[in-house]
């Protein structure tokens, strides 16, 4: 059997209700694959039924949306992988997180990304203005592009270590659910900066991207890899904006600890700090 998906216009306000919110549309999706469904004869209990879902064009029409910058790769999604409503940092808020960072760019063309509560404080203690810090929950790379596409000037990642580090290896979503390779980052980069294979296997070998900070510390090692951490997820997220938004944004990085105690910044995020102190 196979289900083309499409909506007719008896279905336009549901339709509009739904796509207020991801999971809402992944549901009105489902609710017209039942429908379907329900037209069919009744099945033997000891029968089966494949349902091919075909949505024609997918693949084309997806080159007219951001999926690629957010992950999401040769084609459309109709289902989801989910119908439960996740917290702030998934799909469904996205585009509220959008808005925010439209408004605060129009007075602010200098943004302080903090993934968090926890980096917000932060950022506070550091005396930049509320109107400039953008909280961005998980989508760090959807709203960088976005940020560039929308005349940003410069974008301050400020974040805990344990989740920024995910830049660096080229991931932008930061969900642990999504890709959590943060110890064998932070080892990569030991390795990088001429750390031992015992100093290797320590970080590898720890429970958490703290633990691994700290064994870095006992050995000597953490500010140089640290540094050169900061220094590469600053360049791998110019490449990032510059690959799926097309335009050229200043970005620096500053890392901090559990206690929210900056532990590494590249130069760029030097020279972005001064501006904003002398502001």
């Amino acid at each position: 059997i196979v289900a083309v998906a499409a909506a007719s216009p008896a279905s336009a306000d549901m339709l509009s209700t739904a796509t207020k919110r991801v999971p809402d549309f992944m549901f009105f999706n489902r609710h017209i694959i039942f429908q379907l469904m329900g037209q069919l004869p009744l099945i033997a209990d000891d029968r089966t039924v494949t349902v091919t879902i075909i949505m024609p064009e997918g693949r084309r029409l997806a080159q007219r949306t951001s999926n690629e910058a957010f992950g999401v790769l040769e084609g459309l999604s109709l289902l989801g992988t989910s119908g439960i409503s996740q917290p702030l940092s998934v799909e469904d808020h996205l585009e509220d997180l959008r808005q925010i960072l439209q408004t605060k760019v129009r007075s602010h063309p200098h943004l302080v990304f903090c993934i968090g509560s926890h980096g917000i404080h932060v950022a506070q203690q550091m005396g930049i203005p509320e109107t400039a810090i953008v909280q961005t929950g998980n989508w760090i790379g959807a709203l960088l592009v976005e940020a560039g596409l929308r005349g940003a000037k410069s974008v301050l990642l400020l974040g805990y270590q344990g989740k920024l580090v995910k830049l660096a290896g080229g991931i932008f979503n930061t969900s642990s659910h999504l890709a959590d390779a943060k110890l064998e980052i932070i080892s990569a980069a030991v390795a990088r900066t001429g750390g031992s294979l015992s100093a290797i296997e320590s970080v590898l070998a720890a429970k958490t991207a703290d633990s691994a900070y700290k064994s870095l510390v006992e050995l000597e090692l953490a500010d140089l890899v640290f540094q050169t951490l900061a220094t590469t997820i600053s360049q791998k997220a110019q490449a990032y904006v510059k690959k799926y938004g097309d335009v050229v944004l200043n970005i620096g990085t500053v890392l901090f600890n559990r206690q929210g105690q900056a532990i590494a910044q590249d130069a760029i995020a030097t020279q972005l700090m001064d501006s904003w102190t002398q502001e």
